[in-house]
């Protein structure tokens, strides 16, 4: 007959360094909710299995006991969720200290400064980095004398990068400086509109 029961346990524990602990519990997996460390984890005796936060050991016969080793020089904080069943955590967790980027779908400023100037036989920069740019549109005028270059460094030579003839745009997708080469003949006034969050 199957085991239908279901059950779902959250324990925490602290594991001076160098030492293991032991917990008891009939469970049929064991799941890492947040861990200070990287440490190793063994069932009922068994084989030590390298363990950290958001990964989940189901033995395939279950366990009754599961021993915790701190191999590392400090003191070892451990949260476990251990359960029997059908039961998935779909909860994300994010340990002290790290941070978890978030923003929303839409920018929510267009930025238009004027032209740049880009001197004919040189790289020139027409946007410095920004993590709040989202997009970048770079316009070549109609009148420029040739294709012009988009690159992704001060370093441009001539012909290095994306072309962008003479009244045609490009649109990039990057927080990273954008640097353009003209070797047109002439200089080039270049227009430039970003889009971006305000924070």
């Amino acid at each position: 007959m199957t085991d239908k029961r279901i059950s779902y346990a959250v324990r925490d524990f602290t594991v001076p360094p160098g030492a293991t602990i032991s917990a008891v519990r009939d469970a049929g997996f064991v799941s890492c909710l947040d861990a200070s460390d990287k440490f190793k984890i063994s069932f009922d005796d068994g084989t030590q299995n390298d363990f950290e936060a958001g990964l989940t050991y189901r033995p395939a016969a279950g366990f009754t006991r599961l021993a915790i080793h701190n191999p590392n020089e400090n003191t070892l904080t451990v949260r476990l969720g251990l359960g029997k069943g059908n039961i998935a955590d779909a909860r994300v967790t994010i340990s002290a200290g790290n941070t978890l980027a978030t923003r929303e779908r839409n920018t929510d400023l267009l930025t238009t400064p004027a032209p740049v100037s880009a001197a004919n036989g040189a790289t020139t920069l027409l946007a410095g980095a920004d993590d709040l740019r989202r997009e970048i549109m770079v316009v070549s005028p109609t009148d420029a004398g040739g294709a012009v270059f988009v690159a992704g460094s001060a370093d441009a030579v001539s012909g290095q990068g994306v072309p962008i003839l003479p009244g045609q745009a490009i649109t990039l997708s990057t927080g990273a400086a954008v640097y353009l080469r003209n070797d047109t003949g002439a200089a080039v006034n270049i227009a430039v509109a970003e889009m971006g969050w305000s924070v």
